[in-house]
């Protein structure tokens, strides 16, 4: 039974690596246009919350203060 399972590991990690490098070769496997379109949406959520502390930032040293 060790040695069954022992060799779905290995499979399932060499199947993962094999993805990996596909990915970062730039060959596209299955899922990456799923997971750059995740990347994209994350980068541009950070992007709007550094704005947004940049913003707040400003009005509160510069005394102003936004009512909703």
């Amino acid at each position: 039974m060790g040695f069954l399972t022992s060799g779905g590991f290995g499979v399932a990690s060499v199947t993962v690596l094999t993805w990996i490098y596909r990915y970062v070769t730039g060959k596209q496997p299955p899922g990456a246009d799923q997971l750059d379109s995740a990347r994209h949406k994350l980068a541009g959520k950070a992007r709007e919350m550094k704005d947004r502390a940049e913003q707040f930032g400003q009005q509160h040293t510069s005394g102003q203060h936004r009512t909703p």
